[in-house]
Formats: structure tokens, sequence, C-alpha cells
């Protein structure tokens, strides 16, 4: 703590041997940091306590270091902690302050940074913990004092008791202006040389703790400062009492309980002990029957600002499978560490599919052969694929499996899989309007449902097309066009005559991309090119007609007399 040579050798040349504690008389104590480790040297703590010291403040933590550096750490300050603590000495850490701007932002976090390395600081003979201020980092008296209280409010909240301020007389007169209102606050008071700590900077009456100087301690290698208590063995007691700022059984709650599949459900929550930071067991229970026991040690960064001092692995997402359809109920209760009783976090109701079947009609339409209809149907409880029955005019026309592998469907029904998909074609009914409608048979609880009914008109079986150019020359013509089959998507034949006379047979083999875009299902091969040559002088008339497939028959596309380099469709 606070340096200085002149001080040193007058409390060297006036070092006394330190009393062992007697009821009613002077309590003595060291303070320590990483400096009383040279060369990585032990401290005997057995040795400390039998030389007449009760207590020893540890180091615990600085910065940021240079007033803008990097946070420290005492690397001795768990192992100083736990032998002072085994031996029966009474305990305290301190933080080395490094006050900055933003006042009210570095004082939380360098309050934080503290108490995430020591802890809560709350054992049988654990002190208060100590702010220990001797620098500003420029911070003006009204600056600091507002980094200081904050501070002192912080580390209050986190571990259930106001901390030691410890300071020098020189310096809260200067830096902190002789600040009046810290007197709620125990002293540390750093004043060495003197026989008394007289006079006491404004804000006390009294002091708590004196820091005389530095001597040398059994079982510490050099030196090392040394302290006096203001009371007696029932008072310093009396100083490691504390109010618990912190519930001391578990907290936490269940998020959510909701069905995550056909017979799978998951429970979401986080819970955390406040006496620890190691991970809370979870007994859980579906509709009263126990599970295995779970731990609630999920990563949660969304905790981060709740949970800082105690890390952000405090979450739980819990799965259970082989559930029944219709409602259940989970309860989840927190298992207690230390102090305090399991917390029950209640239980909740959700409930796993079930009723009629689901799906969707998503394509309809006419192809050749009849009318083609794809889609999805799934039942909530079974992965089995659903009888799915298209009637016409309320006859039933088709009855299959829903059975498709659709990976569409099983990527957003994983439960359920991909075999949910049909692709059903209705053959043609009789020429006319028509009423199409899908029956899903239903499986366990829920009923049969119509996935829905559409009208649609049958086209007549004959072919259909026309012709869509024509050109005459001297001795010939040259007819192009389209047909196709509502029947089937095969190539038609066109049969020429001329003056009712058949002079050729031409085959559909010309792509009209157009057609395809039009006649989905048929393709696009269905146009024609023809040119009929060696006409005689005079006038004649020529037809194109498309030959039937199945049932039906053949449909003149064009008939029309030629005379004079004219040819005009009938």
């Amino acid at each position: 703590m606070f340096a200085s040579t002149v001080l040193a050798t007058l409390a060297a040349l006036d070092a006394r041997p330190r009393p062992a504690d007697a009821a009613g008389g002077p309590l003595y104590g060291v303070d320590i940091a990483n400096y009383q480790h040279p060369n990585g040297a032990p401290i005997n703590w057995r040795l400390v306590k039998a030389s007449g010291n009760a207590f020893a403040f540890i180091k615990a933590t600085e910065g940021p270091i240079s007033c803008g550096g990097s946070y420290f750490t005492n690397n001795w300050f768990a192992r100083d902690w736990d032998d002072a603590g085994a031996v029966g000495l009474y305990r305290g850490a301190y933080h080395f302050a490094r006050p900055m701007r933003p006042v009210t932002t570095t004082a939380i976090d360098q309050a934080r940074y503290f108490v995430r390395m020591t802890g809560p600081m709350q054992g049988p003979r654990d002190l208060p913990a100590v702010l220990d201020l001797e620098v500003t980092c420029g911070l003006s008296p009204p600056e600091l004092a507002t980094w200081v209280r904050t501070w002192l409010e912080e580390v209050t909240r986190l571990t259930g008791r106001r901390p030691i301020i410890y300071t020098g007389p020189n310096f809260w007169a200067t830096a902190m202006a002789g600040n009046s209102t810290f007197g709620a606050y125990p002293l540390w008071l750093a004043r060495w040389g003197t026989s008394s700590p007289n006079p006491l900077p404004k804000s006390w009456n009294t002091w708590t703790f004196w820091q005389t100087g530095v001597d040398s301690v059994a079982g510490i290698v050099g030196t090392v400062d040394v302290n006096q208590f203001n009371g007696d063995l029932k008072r310093l007691a009396a100083l490691s009492d504390f109010v618990r700022p912190f519930p001391t059984s578990p907290t936490g709650h269940v998020e959510y309980a909701k069905a995550s599949g056909r017979d799978e459900a998951v429970v979401k929550g986080w819970a955390a002990d406040y006496d620890t930071g190691d991970p809370v067991k979870l007994q859980v229970s579906i509709d009263g029957v126990l599970q295995p026991d779970a731990t609630a040690d999920e990563w949660r960064p969304d905790l981060t600002d709740q949970l800082w001092l105690w890390g952000p692995f405090h979450g739980f997402t819990l799965t259970f499978d082989g559930l029944a359809p219709g409602r259940h109920h989970v309860c989840v209760v927190a298992r207690n560490i230390g102090p305090g009783a399991d917390t029950h976090f209640g239980c909740h109701f959700f409930d796993m599919p079930t009723g009629p079947p689901i799906g969707n009609l998503e394509y309809l339409a006419f192809e050749p052969g009849g009318f083609h209809l794809r889609g999805w149907t799934l039942d909530p409880d079974t992965a089995a694929s659903l009888l799915t029955v298209v009637t016409v005019d309320g006859i039933g026309a088709v009855a299959t499996q829903a059975d498709v592998h659709r990976p569409d469907v099983g990527a957003f029904f994983p439960d359920w899989g991909p075999s949910h998909g049909f692709d059903i074609l209705v053959p043609t009914p009789p020429p006319g309007p028509h009423t199409l409608c899908v029956y899903i048979g239903n499986v366990g609880p829920g009923a049969d449902i119509v996935l829905g009914c559409w009208p649609v008109i049958a086209p007549q079986p004959n072919p259909i097309g026309g012709v869509i150019e024509a050109s005459v020359g001297s001795a010939s013509v040259s007819l192009a066009g389209w047909a196709l089959d509502p029947d089937s998507s095969a190539s038609l034949d066109i049969a020429i005559t001329v003056d009712g006379k058949l002079v050729g047979i031409f085959p559909t083999d010309v792509d009209i991309p157009v057609i395809g875009v039009f006649f989905r299902g048929w393709g696009s091969v269905h146009g024609f090119r023809v040119t009929i040559n060696n006409l005689t002088p005079g006038n004649h008339r020529i037809c194109a007609i498309a030959k039937n497939l199945g049932a039906g028959t053949d449909t003149t596309l064009a008939c029309a007399p030629l005379s004079s380099g004219a040819f005009r469709p009938a």
C-alpha cells in the first residue's frame, strides 16, 4: 500500500514484537500482496498466527494498471486466502483502485471485477471488502467522491456488507478535498511512525484499522505492513457478520415447455445458486414420473448481466420423447447448494400434437390422361402415411397412400419424416364440368377430413390444334401448325388431303416452346411443318386433320380452297 522510505525506516527502528491475543487487548494483523512472495516464496501462515496476529488483509486485484491498462489479479490471492483461513485468521481482501472516467461505469466495472475474483467473502471469519484508495488517475475531488461512492455501493450490493475504506490523511485532505460524507464506512487509516492514528480525516470520528508501518513477521520473507484493530476479538467477530445480499436458495425459472415433434417435447430455462458458480442439478418429472436428474450448465450469454458474477453457464434445454398425444405437465426443482433449500420452479402444461390430419393441395391441373393432383398430408398422431381418396362428383376415383418422398415436408416435420406426399392422376372424366374432392383418412383421435373440393372442366377427348402459317407456291403449298391429344403426351400424326384424297401422313415433331408453357405435361414437341408439291393447275381444296389417340375422333384443324396463289383456312 502506501510506501515511504523515511517512514519505513522509522517503523523499522521502532519495530515491536506482537503480543499474543489477550482478552480485551489490542489485536494485530498484516496486509500482504504478491510482493510478500519474493522468488515464489510461500507464506507460513501458521507462524504468522503464532507470532500474535489475529487478522490478515490480502491484495486481490488492481486496475486497470496505469489508469488505463489491463486489470491485475494477485496470483497468490487464492492460496493465501485459503491458507490464512485454514489457520483461523480473520481475513479480508482489498482492491487497489484506479478511478477513471466515465466515473460511474468504471467504478462498477472495477467493483465487479474485484468481487468476481474474490467471491462474496461470506465465510465465518471473512472481513468486509476493502477499497484501497491511493491514486486519482486525474479525477477531480467531486468526481473521485462519486467514483468511490459508486464502487462502495456496488460492492455492498454484491457482498452484503459495507466495505472498508483504506486511505491516508494527506490523500483524503487533498484528493478528496476533506470529504465528510463517508463516515458510515469503516476506516482503515495509513499513518506511520506516530503513536496514535489521530487526528482522523474528515468523515470519521473513530477508526477501525490502523496501518502503523512495516515490520518483520515470522512466516513472511522480508518485511510486511503491520496493522492494529480498534477493539477486541468480540468486536472483530462482529465485523465479520454480514447480511446475505442474494437468496440462499436457487433461483431461475422455466421459460417454456412445448412440443417439439410428434412425440417429443422441450423444456427450456435457467437455474443458478448464488452460493456457488457450479451448475445446479435439476429434478424433473413428466406427468408425475421422475426423470433422470439434469444439469443447468448450458451457455446462456443473454444472462451475462444478471449472472455476471457466476458466469453464463446456467441454462438448460431438456428434451423428452415417447410422449403420447394430448396434454402433459412437467415439473422442475432446482437442487440447493450450501445454505437454503431446493427451489420448485412450478409445473408447466403443454400439449402434444393430436387431432385430425393436416395437409395441403399444391398442384391441380389437367394433364395427359387426366387431372393431376400433388400435395402432402399427415396425422399428428402417427408417422405413418395416410389413406388419400380422390372423388369425382362424389364417386371414388382413386385411393392411394400418401407415401411419396417429400424432403421439404420431412424437414418441417422431422419427427414425422418425409414420406407424406401424394401424386395422383385422376383418369379423365366425361367432357364437361366436374367437382374433384380429396379425402384424408384419420388415425387416432380426430376424424377423416376433406382436404378440399375444386371445380374442374374435362375437355373433349378429340385432338386440338390449328394451322398458324400457310404459303402457296406455283405448284405447291406449305402448312405449319400444332396439334395434341388431351389423352396423351405423345406426338400426333397429321393427315393432309387434297380434293378429298389423302396425299400424306406427317408427324408433329417440331418443338414449339410456347406449347409446353400453355400445356404443361404434354411437352413442347407438337408442331408440324408440311409442304405438298406437284399440285396440278386449277382450284383445289386442302385439309389438315389431326389423328386421334385413345378415346375420341380425328379433328380437322383446317380445310380451305386453294386458288390463284391464295390459301385461306376454313
